[in-house]
């Protein structure tokens, strides 16, 4: 079972969903990585889908295949990052020919959970009281300032809606 948590926060945040899946299944392995998730992070979202797949493919190879199948549980960001995990890896599978010593998980993913998962990105509208839809504007407004001024933009402007990880992922999982 894979666990990803949501941005400003850590493994130790969905602790008592891991507690939960131990209940449910006691003989599953879990994997909660640290994401790079914080309030100022400039993490590419693509490039933390693409570590989280390597890390995964090193888990399944240590295993040696032996897992009957993969769970994803997603919170927030983690939903959209799990869902991108599983299509790169679906991709990667499907332009690779089928041979030994590959690691070949994608088909034996049986759901993608997600707890609150932003699948169209966030924004900041109506459903918010006044001063949260002011602070997310303010926020919105000095992360488009400071933005240019770092190597990447900030990670919480990649997932908002309309901004382009969240449309490529979006048409690709329609596909």
């Amino acid at each position: 079972v894979v666990i990803l948590h949501a941005c400003r926060a850590g493994p130790d945040y969905l602790s008592c969903v891991a507690q939960h899946v131990l209940t449910l299944f006691p003989d599953a392995d879990q994997y909660l990585p640290q994401l790079p998730c914080h309030l100022f992070s400039r993490a590419d979202p693509e490039e933390i889908a693409q570590k989280q797949l390597r890390a995964i493919d090193q888990i399944w190879k240590d295993k040696e295949g032996g897992y009957t199948s993969i769970t994803f549980v997603g919170h927030s960001i983690g939903g959209l990052l799990a869902r991108r995990i599983f299509l790169l890896k679906a991709a990667q599978e499907a332009s690779s020919e089928k041979s030994q010593g590959r690691l070949f998980w994608a088909g034996k993913v049986d759901r993608i959970v997600l707890l609150a998962g932003m699948n169209r990105g966030w924004s900041a509208g109506h459903h918010l009281s006044l001063a949260s839809y002011v602070q997310w504007k303010s926020g919105t407004g000095i992360a488009a300032m400071l933005g240019p001024i770092g190597k990447e933009p900030f990670l919480i402007m990649a997932i908002r809606r309309g901004a382009p990880f969240i449309t490529r992922l979006r048409v690709e999982w329609i596909q």
